[in-house]
């Protein structure tokens, strides 16, 4: 609800409590509505929670199918070339088949070891004239079907274009308020990365997700078990800061570890979600972001990550069943 609703309501409410006209019924019948709208905006963010993840899980998978498009299209265009010349071979020996009848109706008058000769000859060009044809018949079948794998191809793509264009609507209904203030939703190599800063998840030096990290990740996880064919990965990551003796932590790889497993586990709290379609792993602080050698760089540094990856063999069994 945004702020000018908000302020309409509450100077209803205050004018109506500062009236002797209106009873405590008319008030408490105006906090109810005004409960209501309340309600609705949770259950709206919750939708918008829903909606967002899994916006650009197919890049990846669509470049890889373009660039598959594009080696059947040079394929097609290598067998038609081929077939073309097997066609002008064909000719070629049919005028040879020809000059060899009228050789042979020459000769006619000519010995039997002559005429037999060219008979010969003529069923060697004859039979090779069949091996063309077969091999025409064979390359024309490949055409065939190569262009089916094309259009295959093309409606995966399309379903995948479809199913983007779905996540990125959930996406931004689903993480609103939060991209860009301490979450950030990027596309890399057909993978959806879902990143938390450290504030945002965990106190510091803790692994256990706070209070606030459960609510996000708990609208992250119900767009999770909506979108079932996704594969879930959950990196923790770390700064190069050298870990305090006095930790209860052994070193960045014990730390970052054990803020990916936390994290697994709030999202299973959902019980619609698959334990096998997930995993953790610590990267320590060999993959960083930012510079090391600045507070924000570092600070930037420590997050978690959510990898998505589409589950590709779904696709491709609906676009084509056994």
């Amino acid at each position: 609800m945004d702020t000018t609703i908000k302020r309409i309501l509450y100077s209803i409410i205050m004018v109506l409590l500062m009236s002797s006209c209106y009873t405590k019924k008319v008030y408490n019948e105006l906090q109810t509505k005004y409960d209501a709208e309340v309600k609705e905006n949770k259950t709206k963010d919750n939708d918008l929670e829903e909606k967002k993840i899994t916006i650009t899980e197919l890049n990846f998978a669509i470049d890889r199918n373009k660039k598959h498009i594009k080696e059947l299209c040079q394929d097609t265009t290598r067998l038609y070339w081929k077939n073309r010349n097997l066609a002008l071979e064909k000719k070629s020996s049919e005028n040879r088949i020809t000059q060899y009848k009228e050789q042979i109706k020459e000769i006619q008058t000519g010995t039997n070891s002559q005429i037999d000769q060219y008979l010969s000859q003529f069923e060697k060009l004859n039979k090779t004239l069949e091996n063309k044809e077969k091999t025409i018949r064979l390359e024309k079948l490949k055409v065939e079907k190569q262009e089916n794998e094309v259009e295959r191809m093309k409606v995966l793509i399309q379903r995948q274009k479809d199913i983007q264009s779905n996540i990125k609507i959930e996406l931004a209904d689903a993480l609103l308020g939060y991209v860009d203030n301490g979450i950030t939703i990027k596309n890399y190599k057909g993978r959806v990365y879902v990143s938390f800063e450290e504030k945002l998840l965990f106190n510091i030096g803790e692994y256990n997700v706070d209070g606030k990290g459960t609510e996000v990740i708990k609208k992250l996880a119900s767009v999770l078990a909506e979108n079932k064919d996704l594969q879930i990965i959950v990196e923790g990551h770390t700064d190069n800061m050298t870990i305090k003796k006095e930790s209860q932590f052994k070193d960045n790889w014990d730390l970052s570890v054990l803020r990916a497993t936390s994290v697994v586990r709030e999202i299973l709290k959902n019980k619609n979600i698959n334990p096998q379609r997930i995993s953790a792993a610590g990267r320590s602080k060999f993959f960083p972001i930012d510079d090391n050698n600045t507070p924000e760089g570092r600070q930037r540094n420590r997050r978690t990550e959510i990898i998505l990856a589409p589950n590709l063999e779904k696709m491709f069994e609906i676009i084509n069943p056994k």
